[in-house]
């Protein structure tokens, strides 16, 4: 084996590792654009009580205040009331569902979707929301969702009541998708 050879198969072994290593869901797509299985399956499905797929128009960030605080952290801790915790393996049978809930449990990523569809009832622009998706300090990974405000980036968590910060529960962002980009996972920076 020439030495040119033996460095193309060592090459190509490095390149096979590193595939294996990204999580499940990232695909390769260019620009640091990344595809989500679990979204791409319920845009396809078209079952949602909104169109989460569409891009929303409207400002990308929102004016923070007592009035907006107070929104935020009543949905939250409603939706949160809302629902139990049941993984998408139990639930559906599959690694990664994304959907409104329309029972008693969900998984972090429907608890999101509740919540958007929620603030945008409340009269929240849902332009300036971004879903943050990551592996938390025990390294399982959890969505949330963050609202991009004039004060910073603001974070309504499953776990956590009322309105908090990614740093503040733990959560490493990887990769974000902004509404009003809706379909477009980037890698966070």
């Amino acid at each position: 084996m020439t030495h040119i050879t033996a460095l193309c198969r060592k090459s190509l072994v490095y390149i096979a590792l590193a595939a294996c290593l990204l999580p499940a869901t990232a695909h390769a797509a260019p620009l640091n654009q990344i595809r989500q299985a679990g979204w791409e399956a319920m845009c396809a499905r078209d079952d949602q009580p909104m169109n989460f797929c569409a891009a929303f128009a409207g400002p990308a960030r929102i004016s923070y205040g007592p009035g907006l605080e107070q929104t935020l952290s009543d949905t939250n801790d409603q939706v949160n009331a809302r629902y139990s915790f049941r993984s998408d393996n139990r639930a559906y049978g599959a690694s990664d569902h994304w959907s409104v809930p329309t029972g008693a449990t969900a998984d972090c990523e429907d608890y999101v979707l509740a919540k958007i569809q929620q603030l945008q009832g409340s009269g929240v622009s849902v332009s300036a929301m971004v879903i943050m998706v990551g592996p938390l300090r025990n390294g399982r990974w959890h969505a949330v969702l963050g609202i991009k405000t004039d004060a910073g980036m603001v974070v309504l968590d499953s776990m956590t009541p009322g309105v908090t910060s990614a740093k503040a529960i733990g959560l490493t962002t990887q990769y974000t998708m902004a509404m009003n980009d809706s379909g477009h996972w980037r890698a966070a920076r």
